[in-house]
């Protein structure tokens, strides 16, 4: 552990413990800037206008999947060097999109959420209860359903044979003829269900992949993350296992890049209320204190950056929908969040003189 004199050290060595991030250390060895080979605007690390690595790193950047599509609306004054939302587009670039306010998706769908704290919040733990007690409410309409087909079909299959046994000496050929049609009722039920269409119904589809040019098209109601089945014979990595996953209540989320008060701006905007208003629920993350070096005045240690929410978001989605255990798939969302953090508390002598830190002594 690093000693920075005779003071005592206000940042952790390791403010994410048991977090298991990709080795950072070639990023010191490219201290130049260079070109971003989109816009050609001199850069470091990654473009933070077109959301894209830089072609001398870009290969050694680990990549991230994430389970459900992600949705940044960026107030414009935030200062795009200093923001943390880049680093989710450059990390996870299949599922993150960023919008710069007054940008906004028009949102239809009521399987998207809105990370926001405040009296109306729900917590992921009330979500999942919902979810869980609409799908129960589902499966019992259904079985009924089907309970009700055969019923019908049985009666139907009694009538027949009762009325052709009268006029119809071989009484077991009308008995075959109704167990057909009845077997044809039910592949007809089942049709309904999407099990023998002949069509491709899909119930979620994974997203819809936004192109950066057009940042403020309709997001369907049944999209969320780009899907691309890419099939390998490696083994079940973190990607592959996320897309043999069950079906979320949610498949998009939103969260707001930018100080409190401009937060508040950008939710009482009239298609956020809209949208709100047909089923889009604001949410609220568990408890964590931040490690972000940027300094907000009168915000409390709570409060944290836009990687760091996204990161526990996906960690507290993961644990609470998908598994239980949590083999560090998100964690690679902090690689860029962490190389700084490293190099600002080196420079620093361990958060000497940074507001950030010294505000909460010990974090």
């Amino acid at each position: 552990m690093l000693k920075f004199g005779c003071g005592t050290c206000i940042m952790e060595e390791h403010p994410f413990p048991g977090a298991k991030i990709a080795d950072s250390s070639f990023l010191d060895a490219s201290s130049e800037r260079s070109q971003c080979s989109k816009c050609l605007k001199s850069r470091k690390y990654y473009c933070y206008n077109c959301f894209i690595a830089l072609p001398n790193i870009a290969s050694r950047l680990p990549h991230v999947k994430l389970p459900i599509h992600v949705d940044i609306i960026k107030h414009p004054s935030e200062i795009d060097g200093k923001s943390t939302s880049p680093h989710a587009a450059v990390l996870a670039p299949d599922e993150v999109t960023i919008h710069t306010y007054p940008c906004i998706p028009h949102y239809d769908s009521d399987k998207v959420l809105l990370i926001f704290p405040c009296a109306e919040s729900l917590t992921l733990a009330q979500i999942a209860s919902t979810a869980k007690e609409k799908s129960n409410r589902v499966k019992s309409a259904q079985e009924c359903s089907d309970r009700s087909a055969v019923d019908t079909d049985k009666t139907q299959c009694s009538e027949v044979v009762s009325s052709d046994s009268v006029t119809v000496p071989h009484e077991s050929t009308n008995k075959q003829q109704c167990f057909g049609d009845q077997n044809e009722n039910l592949s007809v039920s089942n049709s309904f269900s999407g099990e023998d269409t002949g069509k491709t119904l899909k119930v979620s589809d994974p997203g819809i992949k936004f192109s950066s040019k057009r940042p403020c098209d309709k997001v369907d109601a049944a999209s969320g993350a780009d899907d691309d089945d890419d099939d390998d014979d490696d083994g079940p990595s973190p990607s592959k296992r996320l897309k043999e996953t069950p079906s979320l209540p949610f498949n998009r989320v939103v969260f707001i890049d930018s100080t409190w008060n401009q937060t508040r701006n950008i939710v009482h905007d009239e298609r956020l209320k809209i949208s709100l208003a047909t089923g889009l629920p604001k949410v609220e993350l568990h408890s964590r204190n931040t490690h972000f070096w940027r300094w907000q005045e009168g915000t409390p240690k709570t409060y944290l950056s836009t990687i760091e929410a996204i990161y526990y978001f996906m960690r507290d989605v993961h644990e609470m929908f998908i598994s239980k255990e949590y083999n560090n798939e998100y964690d690679n969302l902090l690689f860029f969040f962490c190389h700084l953090y490293s190099k600002i508390r080196k420079t620093s002598k361990g958060g000497k003189g940074i507001k950030a830190y010294e505000r909460n002594g010990t974090k």
